[in-house]
């Protein structure tokens, strides 16, 4: 099971679980974030990365889909509209256009109206 920081809302484990095993390349989320594959190594070496990451073998590492999500949502200022998370998930080659539609059709179905955003609700 992988583990969340205490401050993600249950309402946003469908998104670990939908993307439990889809993992995105170095270069795939420094392409994603417009950074250098060399910053997303040294935040590694120091300590200082944003997400969590897997070695999967020597020199081969992966970041998981859903930590990267989950990261994105969490750090968005504004809402997190299922626009949005549709946006994101388009620019991610590796993530099944089944998958995607899942994760939005899941946020659609949560967006209620008056719906405030997870960090003006939750980072006061």
């Amino acid at each position: 099971m992988l583990s969340y920081p205490s401050n993600l809302p249950e309402r946003y484990f469908f998104i670990r679980d939908l993307c439990g095993g889809v993992m995105v390349t170095p270069r795939e989320l420094a392409d994603r974030w417009r950074l250098s594959i060399g910053s997303l190594q040294n935040a590694r070496s120091l300590g200082t990365s944003a997400i969590p990451w897997v070695a999967v073998s020597p020199g081969a590492i992966r970041y998981r889909l859903s930590d990267i999500l989950w990261w994105e949502m969490s750090h968005t200022a504004g809402a997190v509209t299922p626009d949005r998370v549709a946006a994101l998930l388009a620019t991610m080659p590796d993530v099944p256009p089944a998958l995607a539609a899942k994760i939005v059709e899941r946020l659609r179905a949560m967006k209620a109206p008056g719906a405030v955003s997870y960090l003006s609700a939750h980072h006061k």
